[in-house]
């Protein structure tokens, strides 16, 4: 099998040149550079009570507090993109799935993640997400049900917990595992 070369940095550690920096605290914030004039700051204040249906929001008080610009709500905010696939491609140059294993299905574990990606030039495109708790036979099934449904050309497997142990499986089954 052909190996495949992935572009850096996927599977790679990266120094982050502010890291210390940030953990010090010494890193500027991007609302502390002056490019546009003075920052606004934006908070988001949910509901007061855990249960219910919103009758009426009263703004009144919050829209003459000292420095607001403005109060955005259901009534005046802009209008959203309806969710769900958006101006997708027809056909992707390659179709990218990464797995993130764990090792059990109880309720108190973690669980196996995996995200797949579309490539086409330089854009990617979110397919899908699962998230799923699965023992190991299970989370075969899976990882092989998923490259089935998708046609991944690459599949990405961490190379820890059960993830090892896919890999073994998997890499003379399927064409494009990669190990990182």
């Amino acid at each position: 099998m052909a190996e495949i070369k992935l572009a850096a940095p996927v599977g790679l550690p990266l120094d982050r040149v502010d890291g210390r920096l940030k953990v010090t605290g010494k890193a500027p914030y991007a609302y502390e550079y002056a490019a546009q004039g003075a920052a606004l700051c934006g908070i988001i204040v949910p509901a007061s009570i855990g249960k219910g249906r919103v009758a009426a929001i009263d703004v009144q008080e919050a829209r003459n507090a000292p420095g607001v610009r403005l109060v955005l709500t259901k009534d005046n905010a802009p209008p959203q993109h309806p969710f769900g696939p958006v101006d997708l491609p027809d056909r992707f140059s390659r179709v990218v799935q990464s797995w993130d294993t764990a090792n059990k299905a109880a309720e108190l574990n973690d669980y196996s993640v995996c995200t797949t990606w579309g490539v086409v030039g330089k854009s990617l495109y979110l397919l899908d997400v699962l998230r799923k708790r699965l023992n190991y036979p299970d989370l075969r099934r899976k990882v092989l049900d998923m490259v089935r449904l998708y046609n991944a050309t690459t599949i990405l497997i961490e190379e820890k917990a059960s993830g090892t142990q896919l890999i073994q499986g998997l890499t003379g089954e399927l064409n494009g595992v990669v190990p990182y």
